[in-house]
């Protein structure tokens, strides 16, 4: 009887350690899961922006060749573009290393383990995301208030 209560005992703390574990896998990987949300909602965000930075950028490629402008204003128009082209740059490169780091077709982390490493790549991922948004939309901003001023 002691015997069977011993056992009864380790089987139930067994038991209570693997659905702890079970848990705290399901909650890590709720967490993945609603971060790789998050990051790609604020790249589908940016992107159709992609086509309003070309566009103000061959617009201020245009204006800075008009005749009679400064050259102080051509300087201030190039940098613009700069700027421009160096925000379209940034999202094409977080794109493509997105998509090497988290392949469309690649099975999700399942382990403790496998989440403990992905997830804090994800993370800076998601950060970097959000930086190139406000490099986008601050280029766009002073791109546009330049063409409207000038």
């Amino acid at each position: 009887m002691k015997y069977t209560l011993c056992l009864l005992a380790v089987l139930f703390l067994v038991s209570s350690c693997k659905n702890e574990e079970s848990n705290q896998i399901d909650n890590l990987s709720a967490d993945f899961d609603q971060l790789t949300e998050q990051t790609i909602e604020v790249h589908d965000e940016v992107m159709p922006k992609m086509g309003d930075l070309m566009e103000l950028s061959t617009q201020i490629d245009e204006r800075s060749k008009v005749e009679d402008i400064s050259d102080e204003k051509r300087q201030e128009l190039l940098f613009i573009k700069s700027d421009l082209d160096a925000a379209h740059t940034a999202m094409m490169d977080w794109m493509k290393d997105y998509s090497t780091a988290f392949p469309y077709e690649a099975e999700e982390p399942s382990t403790k383990d496998e989440l403990d490493k992905k997830m804090p790549v994800l993370q800076e991922y998601y950060n970097e995301m959000e930086a190139v948004k406000e490099q986008i939309n601050d280029a766009i901003a002073i791109a546009e208030l330049a063409l409207s001023g000038s």
